[in-house]
């Protein structure tokens, strides 16, 4: 009867052992692939940010040549006699 009794509570204790040792598994699988993908949002990131960055300069560029062609503008307006 005794015996019986050890077997069951081994047969339990390698049970419980195989669970926890699932959901460890099945843990890090989600942790890793959260990270993955952590990681590509990240360098997503990155590359938006790059785009906007050559978007901004180009911009400021525009910005500088309709400046200088305002002043050009008005340079040839207050020239210009009345």
């Amino acid at each position: 009867m005794k015996e019986m009794i050890w077997k069951t509570r081994f047969k339990v204790a390698v049970l419980i052992s195989i669970l926890i040792l699932a959901t460890f598994i099945t843990t890090m699988t989600l942790v890793s692939n959260s990270c993955r993908h952590d990681r590509e949002a990240y360098r997503q990131c990155q590359r938006t940010n790059a785009t906007l960055r050559e978007d901004i300069s180009k911009l400021q560029m525009d910005k500088r040549t309709l400046t200088e062609r305002v002043k050009h503008l008005e340079k040839e307006l207050s020239n210009k006699p009345k």
